[in-house]
């Protein structure tokens, strides 16, 4: 595994979980408003997801080495505290 800062795969494990949070307000509200209009959270999910997969390319996420393992298992970077 590369050598990563921690405040690096931090911010990509933020941005993950808020994708995933912002992922489940929409389930729940739908994705017009009662107006016809298209939920707000819409473009913030987009958004999320284009600065979560720039980090992701950038720690090596979804990349394989040699031996065919991510370049990092962010499982192990849990904290479990």
């Amino acid at each position: 595994m590369r050598d990563l800062p921690a405040a690096v795969v931090r911010s990509y494990a933020e941005l993950s979980l808020l994708s995933r949070e912002t992922l489940d307000r929409l389930k729940e509200r739908g994705l017009v408003r009662a107006d016809g209009t298209p939920d707000p959270f819409i473009e913030t999910f987009r958004r999320l997801k284009l600065a979560e997969l720039q980090y992701a390319r950038l720690i090596g996420v979804g990349s394989a080495t040699g031996d065919g393992k991510p370049v990092i298992d962010l499982e192990t970077l849990r904290d479990d505290s």
